[in-house]
C-alpha cells in the first residue's frame, strides 16, 4: 500500500508529528489493522479494530509501539472503499485517544454509510489522487494544453507553437488519451474541474 495523497484532522502538534512520520515511514503498509482491512472483499467494508486484528497481535506490533501508542491512537474504525481505476482504494480511518469507548455498531454503520455515498463520487465529481495531472508532461504538451484552456483552435495552437497543423493536432490527441477523453470539450471541463487540485499541489 503506497498513499497517494491523505488529509488529517484532530491532532494536537506532538501526535502530528507522530502521524507524520508513521505515514512516512510507511506505517500503512505494514499496519496490522490497515492489511486485515486491505483483505477484505465487497464494495465498501467498514470494521472496528477489534473486528478483524486480535489484541495479542496487534498490541505486539512494531507500529503499535512506534507510533500508535505514543500517538495516543486508541480504539479504531475504518472504511474501504475501491476508486475508480487503477486499483486505487479510498481509506477513511477514525480513532479514539486511550481510555474512550470503541465506536459502536452504530457508528460503524454510519461511517460505512457515509462512505458508500461519497465512495463512488472519487475520481469523478470528488477529484482523486490517482487521477493523471498536468506533472510528467512534456514541455510542448503543457503549452498545447494552457493554449486548449485559453480557448485556441488548433489551427491557432500551431501558430502560436511554430509547428505544423499535424503536429498541433498529434499533441491534442496526445492529451486526450493522457486523460482518458474523447473531446476537447471533455479535456475542458476535466481541466477545469481540477485546476484548483493541482494548483495546490504544485503551489
Amino acid at each position: 500500500m503506497v498513499p497517494l495523497t491523505y488529509f488529517d484532522f484532530g491532532f494536537d502538534a506532538k501526535d502530528l508529528r507522530t502521524y507524520l512520520a508513521y505515514m512516512r515511514e510507511g506505517g500503512p503498509a505494514v499496519d496490522p489493522f490497515v492489511r486485515a482491512l486491505q483483505r477484505r472483499t465487497g464494495t465498501t467494508i467498514t470494521r472496528t479494530r477489534r473486528q478483524i486484528v486480535a489484541d495479542r497481535t496487534y498490541y505486539r506490533s512494531s507500529v503499535f509501539e512506534r507510533y500508535l501508542h505514543p500517538g495516543n491512537v486508541g480504539h479504531r474504525v475504518a472504511s474501504i472503499f475501491p476508486s475508480a481505476g487503477g486499483g486505487a482504494i479510498s481509506l477513511i480511518h477514525l480513532h479514539r485517544p486511550h481510555g474512550d469507548r470503541d465506536f459502536s455498531s452504530r457508528e460503524r454503520a454510519l461511517l460505512e454509510l457515509f462512505h458508500g455515498e461519497i465512495g463512488p463520487l472519487i475520481g469523478r465529481a470528488l477529484v482523486s489522487a490517482a487521477e493523471p495531472t498536468p506533472q510528467g508532461l512534456s514541455r510542448r504538451l503543457r503549452q498545447t494544453l494552457a493554449c486548449l484552456v485559453e480557448g485556441d483552435s488548433e489551427k491557432e495552437i500551431a501558430a502560436r507553437l511554430g509547428v505544423s497543423h499535424a503536429t498541433a493536432h498529434q499533441y491534442v490527441t496526445a492529451l486526450y488519451r493522457r486523460f482518458g477523453v474523447n473531446s476537447r470539450g471533455q479535456l475542458l471541463a476535466y481541466v477545469v474541474k481540477r485546476l484548483a487540485r493541482w494548483n495546490e499541489r504544485t503551489g
